[in-house]
Order: C-alpha cells, then sequence, then structure tokens
C-alpha cells in the first residue's frame, strides 16, 4: 500500500488539514504556527514534516483541492449556444457548485474574509473570470471585459454573502435566485420598471 493511500495517512492528513483551517478562523492565517497546527491535530511537529515542508505548503494543497471541486463544475460553454442560455442546465449547474461549496463552508468563510489570505479572493476571482470569458463570445451588450468583472463579481458576492449568513437558503434556492438575477437583470428582479422620470 502506498504511502498516500494509507488510512493512517489519510487521516492524518484531514487531521492537519482541519487543524489549519478551524486555527485560522480562530487567529487568522498570518498568526498560526506549526506548533499550533501540530497541537491542535494532536500530532508531532516531525509528522506534520512528514506530509507538508511547511503552512504555506499545506495552504497551497488545501486550496487547491477544494477549490479544484468546484472549478470543474464551472462551464459556462456548456449553458450557452446558439445564442441561447439553456436556464435548466445552469441552475443545476449552480446547484451543484454551491452544493460542493457548502462541504467546505468554513474554508471558503474563512478565506473569502480577512482572516485567510488575503490573495485567495483575487485567485478565486481570476479563475473564474478565465473560465467566463472562455464561456462567453463576444456578442454581449457592453464590453465583454466589463462583463466577465461584473459576473465574477456577482458570483463571488454571492458566495459571500450566503456564507456569511449561516446559508440560511439551500443551493437550490440560491441557484434559482441567481439565475433569475441574470436573467432577468438587477432593474426587473428589484420590481422596478425602466423609464423616464
Amino acid at each position: 500500500m502506498s504511502r498516500e493511500t494509507d488510512l493512517r495517512v489519510v487521516k492524518t492528513k484531514k487531521l492537519i488539514r482541519d487543524a489549519l483551517v478551524s486555527l485560522i478562523a480562530e487567529k487568522g492565517f498570518d498568526s498560526v504556527t506549526i506548533n499550533d497546527i501540530a497541537g491542535r491535530a494532536q500530532i508531532n511537529r516531525s509528522t506534520f514534516y512528514l506530509h507538508y515542508t511547511d503552512k504555506y505548503e499545506l495552504l497551497e494543497k488545501i486550496t487547491s483541492e477544494i477549490t479544484g471541486k468546484v472549478t470543474v463544475l464551472i462551464t459556462p460553454a456548456a449553458h450557452v449556444q446558439g445564442g441561447l442560455l439553456g436556464v435548466g442546465d445552469l441552475t443545476r449547474d449552480l446547484e451543484k457548485i454551491l452544493a460542493t461549496v457548502a462541504e467546505d463552508a468554513l474554508f471558503y468563510q474563512i478565506m473569502l474574509s480577512g482572516r485567510g489570505i488575503h490573495s485567495f479572493r483575487f485567485d478565486l476571482g481570476s479563475l473564474l473570470k478565465q473560465k467566463l470569458d472562455e464561456g462567453f463570445r463576444d456578442q454581449s451588450l457592453i464590453s465583454k471585459d466589463l462583463f466577465v468583472e461584473l459576473m465574477s463579481s456577482l458570483y463571488l458576492g454571492a458566495i459571500t454573502w450566503w456564507l456569511d449568513n449561516g446559508m440560511k437558503y439551500s443551493p437550490a434556492f440560491m441557484a434559482g435566485q441567481l439565475v433569475q438575477l441574470l436573467t432577468m437583470g438587477p432593474v426587473k428582479v428589484s420590481g422596478l420598471v425602466p423609464g423616464q422620470i
């Protein structure tokens, strides 16, 4: 059995990862030490160093694993064909994305707030912008770069708000609300009618 699949190794890595996330929630990433992580995970420092070189590598691996689960679900090109938006598929995919975020809610909540590393929100936003840029052709009624920026901000803002409010709505409800906002626009969903005053 390889070291990566050994059940003890898997359990130890989970303890280490959970320890880091909970410590970031308590004191911020910059204040966390290897001793803190080892103590919380109830392991020796030497055990930590068997798996990771430092807390930065640990965070990088956690971030890569967790965001990777969401990244594969972001497929805007699959929802746009012949100038039409597949609303049903988009809603289902957004629900899957939100359910996946919910699985690692504490991590996302911490990392999108000021307690994580400041580059996380930027990096996630950049990844989202890249996916959106690839998924939408240059057919929007506003400049594409502005469109991509606004859409990525909408998604990240909605996810952050949802997490900060205890995920009080289900992923299905949130997905439906986002799709309504996307398809109708902010003016219509606010109940207003555009006109001259």
